[in-house]
């Protein structure tokens, strides 16, 4: 696995930079100080750092901050009655429309597979949040490959408390925090931000200007089905996913749009060859599902959370 994780040109890496961020600064509570955010358990951090480069996550996060400049260059194209506009706009209206819903459940599938010396190898990252604003509640769940086993870390907002429950090849261990957090070694879920559900989750989106395609249904829902047919913003985009990547061809980027603005489906996949001479292939796949009739329960493992940490 851990050959597999660093002839994967970071993507890996990357993406889970972008997804850990869902779960810490992105959805640190709104009345929590900036300590209160704090990184993982020890154990969970460090099999994490050994199946993925964490050389290169830096490069890889910052060339994704530069997502604006592509954006504006998209905006700038968009002069066809069938354009959907530039991701920027996308993203933007997604994230609006999921904090109006009020509830939400999003999931996001990433699959990287290398081919090095005739042998396929794969890695993969699953992300679930399930947001309700109404209940003031809200529970995200992740799981990530490494070379030593998969790491998955739960976590579970009710108003003021947060229970957490970490597990790795290492054993299972429980969190708990409450209000305001400061000096707690628990992330609460940010329930009134809608941004764990948005643009944190749709990777390169801001580079891209989308083509509508037709009508189509996702989750019972009317939807519009754009494409993106700018081949260089699409190298651009996937550039930033995959930075030590010298070639990339054979994408497909698409994207489902309801009414209100919601992306109720997006994908990515592409593949090319790494700087080490190694073909690779991505997918992605980004749901929107349940919008404003998500209910979030208690996880299964609460009683077993409470009784460990004594709350």
């Amino acid at each position: 696995m851990a050959e597999t994780a660093r002839s994967v040109p970071r993507i890996a890496a990357i993406l889970a930079v972008a997804v850990m961020l869902v779960l810490a600064g992105c959805s640190s509570g709104g009345d929590s100080t900036p300590g209160a955010t704090t990184e993982a358990p020890d154990d969970t951090t460090t099999a994490m750092e050994d199946g993925m480069d964490d050389g290169g996550t830096d490069d890889g996060a910052d060339d994704g901050s530069d997502a604006d400049d592509g954006a504006d260059d998209g905006s700038d194209a968009d002069d066809g009655s069938d354009s959907a506009g530039d991701g920027l706009s996308v993203t933007a209206d997604h994230t609006e429309a999921l904090r109006n819903a009020g509830s939400f459940t999003s999931s996001l599938n990433i699959t990287s597979t290398t081919t090095q010396n005739g042998t396929d190898s794969t890695t993969g990252i699953e992300l679930d949040v399930m947001i309700d604003q109404g209940s003031d509640r809200g529970y995200i769940n992740q799981t990530i490959g490494s070379r030593l086993g998969d790491i998955n870390a739960e976590s579970y907002t009710a108003g003021e408390e947060t229970f957490q429950r970490s597990s790795s090849p290492f054993g299972t261990q429980y969190f708990y925090g409450t209000e305001p957090y400061a000096g707690s070694n628990v992330t609460p879920v940010n329930i009134t931000s809608a941004g764990v559900g948005g643009e944190q989750l749709l990777f390169g989106a801001g580079n891209l200007t989308w083509t509508e395609e037709g009508s189509d249904t996702r989750d019972g829902v009317d939807v519009t089905h754009y494409s993106v047919s700018d081949a260089d913003a699409i190298e651009q985009a996937g550039g930033q996913l995959a930075p030590n990547a010298t070639s990339i061809d054979s994408v497909s980027v698409d994207a489902y749009v309801d009414g209100d603005g919601i992306v109720r489906e997006m994908s990515w996949s592409f593949s090319g060859i790494d700087q080490n001479g190694n073909e690779f292939d991505f997918e992605s796949t980004y749901r929107t599902t349940d919008v404003g009739s998500t209910t979030v329960e208690e996880p299964g493992w609460l009683d077993e959370a409470r009784e460990q940490t004594g709350n």
